[in-house]
C-alpha cells in the first residue's frame, strides 16, 4: 500500500522536523504523536495521512471471504481531515482540487469541515501568525484549536 507507505514515512520526517527545534509541541509531550500527525499534514503530506488513517478491505478469493480493518497514523480520519482543510485554506488550494484525491467516504468529511473552516476568528489567527518575525507566535495554536470549536 504505497499511500500508507508515503504517511509513515512523512510522520517520520515530520519527527525529525519536530526534534530539530527546541520548543515542546502545543499541550506538551504527551501531544507528540498528535502533533507529529499534524506537522506531516502542514508539510504537506496531509492527503495520505487523510486516507491512510483508516482503511476497510473486503476480499473474497477460492473458499475464503473477508475483510479487514486498519487504523494507522495517531490523528482519526476526521482530525486528519479538518487539519487538512485549514492546510488547504492557510495555503489557498481550493478544496475542489483536494476532493479528487480524497477517499470518497471522505469528501463528505471534508467538505462539512472546509464549511465551519474558512471564514472563521480562528483561521483569521492562524493566517496572522508570521513564524518568520514571531516564532513564538506558533505556540497560540492549541487557543485557535479550541476556538475552531466554538465559532
Amino acid at each position: 500500500d504505497p499511500e500508507s507507505l508515503i504517511a509513515t514515512f512523512a510522520h517520520e520526517f515530520a519527527h525529525y522536523l519536530a526534534h530539530s527545534v527546541e520548543a515542546k509541541p502545543p499541550g506538551g509531550e504527551e501531544f507528540e504523536e498528535l502533533a507529529t500527525d499534524v506537522l506531516a499534514v502542514v508539510t504537506g503530506f496531509g492527503l495520505f495521512i487523510a486516507n491512510s488513517a483508516f482503511k476497510f478491505r473486503q476480499y473474497q478469493s477460492a473458499g475464503t471471504q473477508g475483510w479487514s480493518v486498519r487504523h494507522q497514523g495517531y490523528l482519526g480520519r476526521h482530525e486528519a481531515i479538518y487539519a487538512l482543510g485549514i492546510f488547504c485554506l492557510l495555503k489557498s488550494i481550493p478544496g475542489r482540487k483536494v476532493e479528487p484525491h480524497l477517499q470518497s467516504s471522505l469528501v463528505p468529511t471534508f467538505r462539512k469541515a472546509w464549511r465551519e473552516i474558512d471564514g472563521s476568528a480562528a483561521l483569521a489567527r492562524l493566517r496572522d501568525i508570521d513564524v518568520r518575525k514571531n516564532p513564538g507566535g506558533i505556540r497560540k495554536l492549541p487557543m485557535v484549536a479550541s476556538e475552531l470549536e466554538t465559532s
